[in-house]
């Protein structure tokens, strides 16, 4: 009965391997789930072997310099990745940064406060740079890098689409926010004087 779920190429051996892929890109979002990532993807490939993966292992033990080639390959696109990961997870920091700055500035500024005031008030609500940016390192962030490296292929099916995707939404909205805005004033503008 269960050999129809192990059928490499059938139906419900995507519909299992979707699942599982759904699961490992929501468990890498979730720093929390560490070992319940590993145990996922464990259980995935024992999924697969129990398949037709048997031949894989089979293959695999006839030719161990594949096997080490193959994943030697395999953690040095993650290293890579990781890299790059690690770029676009900084300028994400730092864009956070600068985007809270400009509202907490925007909304102060309001209140006829001079530049320098301003400066010293987004220092005392913002703290201590070096606090911030220690949390930044790559070794406050080994597990974060490591699992890049070991799962790069969902990461970056995760970056390609919900990141992208995110991203293209913001920068629309960035870029045609005055649009947005124009268009909710003037739904608005014959009740505003109700709520005055």
């Amino acid at each position: 009965m269960f050999e129809v779920f192990l059928l490499v190429g059938g139906i419900w051996f995507w519909v299992l391997s979707l699942l599982f892929t759904i699961a490992i890109i929501k468990l890498l979002n979730s720093e929390e789930y560490g070992i319940i990532t590993v145990v996922t993807v464990v259980a995935g490939v024992v999924y697969y072997l129990t398949g037709r993966g048997g031949e894989v292992v089979s293959y695999y033990m006839k030719d161990p310099v594949a096997f080490l080639t193959h994943v030697g390959l395999y953690l040095a696109i993650g290293i890579v990745y990781s890299t790059f990961k690690w770029f676009l997870f900084i300028r994400e920091k730092k864009n956070t940064y600068i985007e809270d700055k400009k509202v907490f500035m925007e909304r102060e500024s309001n209140k006829d406060k001079e530049e320098s005031v301003l400066k010293e008030e987004w220092k005392k609500s913002f703290g201590d740079f070096k606090r911030f940016t220690m949390y930044l390192t790559p070794s406050c962030n080994k597990s974060k890098i490591g699992y890049w490296i070991a799962y790069w292929p969902w990461s970056l099916l995760w970056l390609v689409l919900c990141d992208f995707i995110s991203g293209l939404t913001s920068f629309i909205v960035r870029k045609l926010g005055f649009i947005y805005s124009s268009i909710s004033k003037g739904q608005f503008s014959d009740i505003e004087d109700d709520l005055k």
